[in-house]
């Protein structure tokens, strides 16, 4: 039961809840849900209810398929709605470095590897249909307790500190947000392979690790010409870091194929 809980306030976002008994309402801007432990199958029963006209309940959502459903619909819109973000924002800095009469040390970085940028950014969105298309196959996602904020500085004596913002969700985000953080000063290549020997990701998984490590992240603003160079040297090593970690894993895929 807690387990469903989790998944429909990270779906649905709930601004409260109430509990009655042994049932938890949930209140959304998307309606209401009530989640209640369920002794027994009452889909038999609720389908006897409906052709007899009473239709006085609340539509099931058993714990599975239709939560599964809206999970990966709400992931794959915050994804393309970020990837599509992403391709206007770099097509307008390319835009404004094709424009300017003497480019600058910092645009001339950033428009020799504009391509680069735009590749990650297609490999992104084209791996995000394929990833949509695999999980309409799936009954359920897997879910487990998670740490949110995974970083070298909190491993202490070889303990995982700080789990204030540990919840319920897929896998994937913790290895992102690692990754996110920590692709300068770690060899990922290892910690993936010896992750994934513990806690084999499914393909579905896999594929949407890829997708969020590929999409590249915004050149931060500075008014100091060689800051600005460091800043877009650094998105580009990026770039091809993760482009040398993906690789392999897209080869073996294609074999296997």
């Amino acid at each position: 039961m807690n387990k469903s809980i989790e998944i429909l306030k990270s779906i649905y976002k709930p601004y409260r809840y109430t509990i009655k008994g042994k049932s938890t309402i949930l209140e959304t801007t998307c309606g209401d849900f009530i989640i209640k432990p369920k002794n027994k199958d009452i889909n038999e029963l609720y389908t006897y209810l409906t052709n007899r006209g009473f239709i006085n309940y609340p539509k099931i959502i058993d714990s599975s398929r239709e939560v599964s459903e809206d999970r990966f619909k709400s992931i794959y819109e915050d994804v393309l709605s970020n990837i599509n973000y992403l391709s206007n924002y770099y097509n307008t800095l390319y835009e404004i470095g094709f424009n300017e009469v003497y480019a600058s040390p910092s645009n001339y970085i950033f428009m020799r590897n504009y391509y680069k940028l735009n590749s990650a950014l297609e490999y992104a969105k084209s791996e995000l249909e394929n990833w949509y298309s695999l999980v309409t196959s799936e009954t359920k996602i897997r879910v487990c307790l998670i740490h949110n904020n995974l970083e070298l500085n909190h491993l202490l004596n070889d303990k995982l500190i700080s789990w204030d913002n540990y919840m319920i969700d897929t896998p994937v985000i913790d290895i992102v947000k690692l990754y996110k953080k920590e692709w300068k000063n770690i060899n990922f290549s290892e910690i993936l392979e010896r992750y994934m020997y513990k806690f084999p990701l499914l393909e579905y998984e896999k594929k949407l690790l890829f997708i969020l490590i590929s999409m590249p992240p915004e050149i931060k603003k500075s008014d100091n010409e060689f800051e600005k160079c460091k800043v877009v040297s650094e998105v580009m090593d990026y770039v091809f870091k993760t482009e040398e970690l993906i690789g392999p894993y897209n080869a073996e895929h294609e074999e296997e194929k």
